[in-house]
Order: structure tokens, then C-alpha cells, then sequence
């Protein structure tokens, strides 16, 4: 009878160390951002938008470099294009998704630059030359997208009106988050973001490791927490889409495979709907790939939204 209960005692200890471990290593993949270099980011151009990196940068001017410290000191690093055309007062700050860098967001670069706006793109906090903090999934990425943005404005006099934001996934849900605070720029572009951080995590976790994670996302989610020094439900763009203020161009491809098109669904039924849309797309695009199947259609629909609802910026809405 000792030893039965003490080979209970046992497996029980083995079973919580197991699920705690698990639950560590969970939160670990969390944070970890997995970025991709220069190297990489070209062949993923040269794969997924069909040219190659060079062909892109040779549309337009050389960047400047630039370095940002945001609230908490964290150092953000990015590109600045200032656009030939000085006649035109615009930039659009564009923040790229999860895992990726600075470099993945210039196939929109057309959408703006076309419009004589300067262009800035920017590494996210723990990707790439801006790896120096855990990721946050905006908590504290919107305050370095409002750093950049503050930093474009200094340089070029721009008011906030003639400043907007773009953004994929990660970004565009930083976006959306930044949207809700004081600062209030001209309009937001947001590509397939999510609604929240857990959905964000499990949705695809669900998909990848089954069912049984449910039993784990508490227990991963506040290892999240103690690692961050955040409280990961304040990354909601659904839970303070009432309260962006700004023009919200929303778009989604049904065929998302890695971010349900629920999680924009449900974020649009938040919007102002007298100053938003909501493009649900079926143009058999994946992840953030509309504007690579369909550029034309895409910059059309940004211009369009941009005229109706903002007026003009650049030449955008004229």
C-alpha cells in the first residue's frame, strides 16, 4: 500500500513537472520570432512576389537608415524613402507581420509610392536589427510604430494628417491597437490581423499540435505573461476597435490558411461603419497575398477607400 502510494505520488510529480515543462517550451515558441535575414527575405521575393529584391528597390530611391528609441528605451531600426516628388506631403509608416522584416512589406510600396508619398518600413522589436525585446503582439509594438512615426514627422514637418499606417498581420494589428490611442493619423491599412494574441497563438496551434493544447494555453499564456512583463490580453484589436477613430481600410483572404478570416470578421463588426470597410477577398490568395495576386485590384481599392473617405493624400484620391 506504501509503495502504490508513493508510485502515485510519483507520477503525479512526473505529470505536473511534464505539463509545466511543456507549457515552458509552448510559451517559448511564443516569443520566439524566428526572423528572417536579408539573405532570406530576397528569396522569398524571388519565390512568392516573382521578381527579385533588386528589381524592387530599384523603383525607388535609396533609403536612409534610421534608428528609433521608443517608450521603453527599445531600439527600433528601419528605412526611410523620401520620395522625389517634394510637391506632395505624405508618408506611410508600414509594419510587417510576425517572423519577417522590413524588406516583406515593400510590395506594397507601389500602393503609396505611386501617390508621391515617402515611404518608411521599420523592423518590429525582436526581428531582425530591432531584436532587442521579446515580442509583445503590439502591446508595446504600437508605441515603437508611434515612435517612427513621430521620428518621420520631426524629419519632414508632416502633420498627422499626412501620415497613415499600413500593415500585414502582426502589423496590421499593431496598427489597429495604435489606432485606438491618441495619436490619430490620416487612415489605417490592416491585411489579415488578428483579433487577439490567444487567438492569434492557438488558432494555429490547434491546427498544427490537435486539440489537447487547449489543457496547455493558460498555463503557456501566463509563462507569456512572467517573460514579457505584459498582460497578454491588452493585444486586442477587437477589444478597442470602437475606439479608433481613424479611417480603417480592413481586407482579408477567405483562403487564409494561417489567420482565420473570423478574427477580421469579428474586428469589423467593431469599426465605425460610417469610415471603415471590410474587403473579404476571394481571389485564392493565402496569408497577406492579395496584393501579390492581385496588385492592381488591391491598390484600386486602397485609392478608392482613400478618396471616400480621407479626400486626398498625396495624389492618392485624385
Amino acid at each position: 500500500m506504501k509503495i502504490l502510494r508513493w508510485t502515485i505520488i510519483t507520477l503525479l510529480i512526473l505529470f505536473i513537472a511534464a505539463y509545466f515543462g511543456l507549457a515552458y517550451y509552448f510559451s517559448t515558441l511564443v516569443l520566439t520570432t524566428g526572423s528572417t535575414n536579408l539573405a532570406q527575405e530576397k528569396e522569398i521575393i524571388k519565390d512568392e512576389w516573382g521578381v527579385t529584391y533588386e528589381e524592387v528597390m530599384a523603383d525607388l530611391v535609396e533609403p536612409e537608415e534610421f534608428k528609433v528609441t521608443s517608450e521603453d528605451n527599445a531600439t527600433i531600426v528601419g528605412w526611410y524613402f523620401d520620395h522625389p516628388t517634394d510637391s506632395v506631403a505624405c508618408a506611410v509608416v508600414v509594419s510587417h507581420g510576425f517572423g519577417r522584416m522590413r524588406v516583406s512589406m515593400l510590395k506594397y510600396a507601389p500602393i503609396f509610392w505611386d501617390c508621391g508619398c515617402d515611404l518608411v518600413v521599420y523592423d518590429h522589436r525582436a526581428h531582425n536589427e530591432s531584436a532587442n525585446e521579446p515580442p509583445t503582439a503590439g502591446i508595446k509594438e504600437k508605441m515603437d510604430l508611434i515612435a517612427v512615426t513621430e521620428w518621420v514627422q520631426q524629419k519632414t514637418g508632416f502633420s498627422d494628417k499626412q501620415v497613415a499606417w499600413m500593415g500585414e498581420s502582426w502589423g496590421a494589428a499593431t496598427a489597429l491597437q495604435a489606432g485606438a490611442l491618441d495619436k490619430d493619423v490620416a487612415f489605417i491599412v490592416a491585411d489579415s490581423p488578428y483579433q487577439d494574441w490567444h487567438s492569434a497563438i492557438f488558432e494555429r496551434a490547434y491546427r498544427t499540435y490537435g486539440s489537447w493544447v487547449k489543457a496547455l494555453a493558460p498555463t503557456v499564456m501566463w509563462f507569456v505573461n512572467q517573460r514579457t512583463g505584459v498582460n497578454y490580453r491588452d493585444a486586442s484589436p477587437l477589444n478597442i476597435a470602437d475606439k479608433i477613430v481613424e479611417p480603417v481600410f480592413l481586407i482579408h483572404s477567405k483562403d487564409d490558411s494561417a489567420t482565420a478570416v473570423f478574427q477580421s470578421e469579428n474586428i469589423a463588426k467593431k469599426l465605425n461603419p460610417e469610415t471603415s470597410e471590410f474587403h473579404l477577398t476571394n481571389w485564392g490568395s493565402d496569408h497577406v497575398m492579395d496584393i501579390i495576386t492581385r496588385p492592381e485590384e488591391y491598390k484600386r481599392l486602397v485609392h478608392a477607400f482613400i478618396q471616400k473617405e480621407v479626400g486626398t493624400f498625396g495624389t492618392c484620391g485624385l
